[in-house]
């Protein structure tokens, strides 16, 4: 018999979170070998789990999003980073509010995925 959260959620099971954990660890293995795109799947896979039992918008969530941007902005696809960034991003201000070093250290991500140009120019008008 599976144990469930205690109302959360109709078919949530403990062992969920476990498995969206175990994915992650496995998807950093093979990012750091090159494995790109089994790292993906299972990137991927732990999200989805993560989204099924903890919601959208939890802070878990938001750090698997940027699981996701890491990847891609390793494999130089920067506009697809960038996309995660930002739904990071969203969750994380709106659970911790516009002030938070996780805000702030996704922003800072965030400029990383831009041109060298608009990096300059960001920082010159003290916005880095």
């Amino acid at each position: 018999m599976h144990q469930t959260n205690g109302g959360r959620g109709r078919g949530y099971l403990v062992g969920g979170k476990d498995v969206a954990t175990s994915c992650f660890k496995q998807a950093v293995v093979c990012q750091s070998q090159g494995e790109y795109a089994e790292a993906l799947k299972l990137h991927i896979k732990s999200l989805g789990i993560k989204i099924r039992v903890l919601g959208p918008n939890h802070l878990s969530v938001a750090t698997s999003y940027n699981n996701l941007a890491v990847l891609f902005r390793t494999q130089g696809k920067k506009e697809k980073a960038l996309a995660m960034y930002k739904k990071s991003l969203a969750i994380y201000s709106k659970e911790y509010g516009p002030d938070h070093s996780s805000v702030a250290t996704t922003y800072n991500n965030m400029v990383l995925c831009s041109s060298p140009m608009k990096r300059l120019l960001l920082k010159l008008d003290g916005k880095d």
